[in-house]
């Protein structure tokens, strides 16, 4: 194991990646979280490992999508075999909902050549799912799509790396010590732990580092929140999604559904107003699960930047500090990738994909 000390902060799903692409190289870290593993976005997850849909901003992010899903489809013929754990892989078609008949016209060009998806009109999207309103004008169809359960992912991360002596440390950073133009230390409680490379990955709490070395991150909080329902009817045999929606049957049984996109600061709790839009958003697409028990509600806040983009890379305001943040809605898809884009750079100094467009120095 190569001596040098990476402290990772945060122990999301980027902070889990990170260190586990490490240790797989031979290099040592310690993840700092001041709660439980993934215990304010990560865990409560959709698990969706979607396609970036195409718009300006997430064209950018084409590559970075494709080798998290890549890694993503390794991490599940590779962690079960290490840790015992199932983390619920499985390829799972999609239907994209087109609610308006201007999106429809407009997809009809952007998907004309396309091999990933398939344009539907709206008899042959009812036929692939009789139950949805017939108000729809269409769906894009994508067979390759897969998703994963995000508890049973980080479980099984934090199983192996801590197997290949990967240390962490459940208490708060209080700050940081500087000496030139580096981070020497991390203040953890009354204890000073040294560091050679610093990682930081505390989704939207990563605004914190300005407060300690004044480096500008514009991340903050969206809240989503999921219903949970059990239902009598047959399950569906497609993951549904349209506008900022989604619904979809999953392996424990029960019918997923969400979400909302929320500006509450750090206010993690459910709320009545959230579950009876959520459920009248999902019943007015399949009116068929109007009569489904709501048997569990969740929320968590995901990081979303100023622009929308990632922060991934390191900074050149100081030398050994890393960014791995800000990834919104696409966490779960693009944290592994993300994980393993900074082990790359921590060890190599370089990496396989182009990372400009997420520089932490744009702000």
């Amino acid at each position: 194991m190569n001596n040098q000390q990476t402290i990772i902060l945060g122990g999301g799903i980027c902070g889990l990646s990170t260190a586990y692409f490490l240790a797989s190289s031979g290099y040592k870290s310690t993840i700092i979280e001041k709660d439980h593993i993934g215990s304010h976005a990560s865990a409560f997850a959709f698990g969706a490992l979607d396609y970036p849909k195409p718009t300006s901003n997430n064209l950018k992010l084409t590559d970075l999508s494709l080798l998290g899903r890549k890694l993503h489809t390794n991490l599940s013929k590779i962690l079960p075999d290490q840790t015992g754990i199932n983390i619920g892989y499985r390829k799972r078609p999609s239907l994209t909902l087109l609610t308006k008949k201007t999106q429809y016209e407009n997809f009809k060009q952007i998907f004309k050549n396309d091999e990933e998806f398939q344009l539907l009109n709206k008899k042959q999207t009812l036929t692939l799912e009789p139950r949805l309103n017939n108000k729809i004008f269409g769906s894009i169809y994508n067979k390759n799509r897969s998703d994963i359960v995000p508890l049973k992912l980080l479980n099984a991360l934090q199983k192996s790396i801590e197997n290949q002596e990967v240390s962490i440390i459940n208490q708060k950073v209080s700050n940081l010590i500087i000496k030139n133009k580096s981070v020497d230390s991390v203040i953890v409680g009354n204890n000073e732990i040294k560091c050679d490379k610093l990682v930081i990955a505390m989704g939207p709490w990563s605004y914190k580092i300005y407060e300690w070395v004044g480096i500008k991150t514009p991340v903050s909080p969206i809240k989503g929140q999921i219903l949970k329902l059990l239902s009598n009817s047959s399950e569906l045999n497609y993951s549904i999604n349209w506008d900022i929606n989604y619904v979809d049957s999953k392996p424990d049984g029960l019918i997923w559904c969400g979400t909302t996109e929320e500006k509450s600061g750090f206010d993690e709790n459910i709320t009545e107003n959230a579950k009876n839009k959520i459920f009248s958003e999902t019943i007015n697409i399949l009116p068929h699960l109007k009569d489904s028990k709501i048997v569990k509600q969740t929320a968590c806040l995901r990081p979303v930047t100023s622009d929308g983009m990632p922060i991934i890379g390191l900074s050149n305001q100081l030398n050994n500090v890393y960014f791995a943040t800000g990834a919104g809605r696409s966490g779960i898809t693009l944290g592994p990738a993300i994980g393993k884009i900074i082990s790359e750079l921590i060890i190599e100094e370089k990496t396989g994909i182009n990372i400009e467009n997420f520089n932490p120095d744009r702000f």
